[in-house]
């Protein structure tokens, strides 16, 4: 989890201008906060290596991801409702706020003691219903490149193309539901790492 972060954070200050320009107008100083959430991208993944503060960084990146949804993604779809890339990515950054809060809760006392936690609940809706919607789409579109149901199509001169696409689609479409109900998250959360 801390390697990928550390690379977004990375790319906030290679890809500068591409990262500001995703910034609503009416939020001033683009650069500033593509600086800093870079920064604290950064940050974050080394705490979490090192294990200092980790439960405070897993948190904030939850709270972070899941402020890009409400700040940039959920109305960039609203601007386009039809578009299911626009859907995509805002349900993509639902279930990375949903992966950090997992991370927060996991690494709490409380669910050491009772091995249950609210947050732990809630990351599992974030996760699953961009996981549902995911499996819909890739069943539709067996086409494009399977994960996260994005604009790139598969190469052709990849061996079974197609058969990857569905085989996501189907992984997807037992998981999503065992995260709803709560059966075997943690398996269920190892299918769609290796996914």
């Amino acid at each position: 989890y801390a390697a990928p972060l550390a690379a977004f954070g990375t790319e906030h200050f290679t890809l500068a201008k591409a990262v500001a320009s995703l910034i609503p107008a009416w939020i001033p100083w683009h650069m500033v906060w593509v600086y800093l959430v870079g920064t604290c991208f950064i940050a974050a993944g080394l705490s979490l290596v090192t294990r200092i503060q980790a439960r405070l960084s897993a948190s904030l990146l939850a709270i972070t991801f899941f402020l890009f949804v409400v700040l940039m993604d959920a109305p960039g779809w609203a601007r386009s409702p039809g578009s299911r890339f626009a859907m995509a990515l805002t349900l993509r950054e639902l279930s990375f706020s949903g992966g950090a809060l997992a991370l927060a809760a996991s690494l709490s006392k409380e669910w050491r003691e009772r091995g249950t936690h609210v947050l732990a609940t809630v990351a599992r809706y974030f996760v699953a219903i961009p996981v549902l919607v995911y499996s819909v789409e890739q069943f539709m579109h067996g086409d494009h490149v399977p994960g996260i149901p994005l604009e790139m199509v598969t190469p052709t001169w990849v061996f079974g193309h197609g058969i990857w696409t569905y085989l996501v689609a189907v992984v997807y479409a037992i998981a999503g539901p065992l995260l709803v109900i709560g059966k075997k998250p943690r398996a269920v959360a190892a299918w769609l790492g290796l996914t």
